[in-house]
């Protein structure tokens, strides 16, 4: 079983990513899944901009417990000339 870490950030390499997103994602012993996203609008992420976003969420998410049962917010705001302007991810157990 992959670790919920490297399958989110292949849900992330894999779906739409827009710009200005919330992501919502649940993990049920210990499997995880996406589920309808809270909001998705802007432009489509370029594949470096991507790359950050799952660079970032790596990073945050290594340094977490990370539940076998829970769920994840991804919130994040990427604009035309500055990147990455606002991202927060949240961890929560049930």
């Amino acid at each position: 079983m992959k670790q919920p870490i490297s399958v989110l950030n292949e849900m992330i390499t894999k779906s739409p990513a827009y710009s200005n997103a919330s992501r919502h994602f649940i993990i049920q012993a210990g499997k995880l899944s996406e589920t309808k996203p809270v909001r998705f609008e802007g432009y489509l992420l370029t594949e470096k901009e991507k790359e950050y976003l799952i660079e970032m969420v790596s990073k945050k998410l290594s340094k977490r417990d990370i539940p076998v049962d829970g769920e994840v917010f991804l919130d994040y705001q990427f604009s035309l000339n500055g990147g990455l302007t606002d991202g927060s991810i949240h961890v929560y157990n049930f």
